[in-house]
């Protein structure tokens, strides 16, 4: 080995010594990133599509006629608010409740929807 490339690997090994460890922690957190963001995204799809599902529940069970079906609506819309409470299928179906109630004439019981919604 000449003299010239011995004094190119000490170089290269002192610039390692010098900037290795902010490489590595570097590699280290854009990699903690990526996944991060990754799960978090999957966790949002996930909890949307369960909304998505009970929101889907909750229409069908609307469009039911019998008193199971008030039944099944009062759950699904009940699980929406609790589960859910910052997703839109939540509003929706929340809105949907409430123009149920303006049209039985229950003011109360509709004011009270949307102030959940407000709120």
């Amino acid at each position: 080995m000449s003299h010239s490339e011995e004094e190119q690997i000490q170089q290269i090994k002192d610039w390692w010594k010098e900037n290795g460890k902010s490489i590595v922690f570097g590699v280290a957190a854009s990699l903690a990133i990526v996944f991060g963001w990754r799960g978090w995204q999957s966790y949002e799809t996930s909890v949307n599509v369960a909304a998505s599902e009970l929101y889907d529940q909750y229409l069908m069970a609307i469009e039911s006629p019998g008193s199971s079906a008030e039944k099944n609506t009062s759950t699904a819309l009940t699980e929406l608010k609790t589960n859910y409470p910052s997703s839109s299928y939540a509003a929706y179906a929340t809105l949907i409740q409430a123009k149920q109630f303006v049209d039985a004439q229950k003011w109360s019981d509709a004011e009270t929807q949307l102030k959940w919604i407000v709120e």
